[in-house]
């Protein structure tokens, strides 16, 4: 079992990547440089109220505002707007052919409605993200969004879902920064889980230095300057010298009235990773700033039941 040095204490969010590792792109390519210590795609399905990031860049693309390119994951060639709908509002359909008395095939004849695009409501967009620890501070870089807003009917009519348009507001600077005069648009804040050391479609680790996970990662800055940590439940600040265990005169332990008995780290399998997203304007980019991350555990009920993960620490990044 794991300790944390003699305290304890932790963080946790809900993006899953374990040892996925694609051929480096010119997305993902900067995770080599040394500062660099773990890195994770991870993709997020939000409906941003606030704005309606889909009816927005669906605007100016057909303003021809922003360019474009296939919903497809990492391909960032751009097309136009003719040739987008001919590919994704005009699918292959495939009849099958009736044959003469010489064995000749006779196609029928093809009569497809096109799909519809809907941005009345607040389109669902994915935004892939990768989260990345630089020098001790967890960051987010957003190389591209796809907006979701392609109705899928079947012949009869029936309404089965949407589905991606496009990809856009491609970013290939990792550190990006807006500029000061540039129009920025805020879209909503994000607060979503992560489970440690999970595989899955919507999260995959692509770096992990000696085989650490995001919080075995970020465990060594929580005693710089670095990180501000606080009680989730109190809500107040914590020093250092608050995350120790401590013993009495008798030598018999106490546990820390902000942790409790979590005082491993196997005791910490979620994390909340809250985020304000923001769009500009001027350059066609989103991006996020993490404003928190919320190491969880589950705690046991009155009765000795084990409740939901829950948070006992926040973590903000300086």
């Amino acid at each position: 079992m794991m300790k944390l040095p003699s305290a304890i204490f932790l963080l946790i969010s809900q993006f899953s990547f374990a040892q996925y590792k694609p051929n480096p792109t010119n997305f993902d390519s900067f995770i080599i440089r040394p500062n660099v210590e773990w890195a994770a795609y991870a993709n997020d399905y939000v409906c941003f109220e606030k704005n309606n990031l889909g009816k927005l860049l669906f605007t100016r693309f057909v303003k021809n505002e922003i360019k474009v390119s296939l919903p497809e994951y990492g391909i960032a060639d751009m097309i136009s707007k003719d040739s987008l709908n001919q590919i994704v509002l005009y699918p292959l359909h495939h009849n099958m052919p009736s044959y003469d008395s010489l064995g000749n095939a006779i196609y029928p004849e093809v009569k497809m409605k096109p799909f519809e695009i809907d941005t009345t409501n607040f389109t669902s967009i994915t935004s892939t993200q990768i989260l990345y620890i630089e020098n001790g501070i967890l960051k987010s870089y957003v190389p591209w969004v796809t907006p979701s807003m392609v109705k899928i009917k079947t012949q009869a009519n029936i309404f089965l879902g949407y589905s991606e348009y496009f990809s856009s507001c491609y970013n290939y600077d990792f550190n990006y920064q807006p500029g000061e005069k540039n129009e920025i648009v805020y879209l909503g804040e994000t607060n979503r889980k992560l489970i440690l050391n999970s595989i899955g479609y919507d999260y995959h680790p692509i770096k992990e230095l000696y085989n650490r996970n995001l919080l075995e990662t970020l465990l060594p800055y929580f005693w710089t300057d670095k990180l501000d940590i606080y009680s989730a439940d109190l809500g107040i600040k914590l020093k250092r010298e608050d995350l120790y265990d401590h013993f009495d005169s008798s030598g018999d332990l106490i546990r820390n009235k902000y942790l409790g008995n979590h005082s491993n780290l196997e005791d910490f399998k979620e994390i909340q990773l809250v985020q304000d997203w923001y769009y500009n304007h001027d350059e066609n980019i989103v991006f996020n700033k993490i404003k928190a991350l919320f190491l969880c555990a589950k705690r046991a009920t009155a009765k000795g039941e084990e409740k939901e993960a829950s948070p006992v620490l926040k973590i903000v990044f300086r």
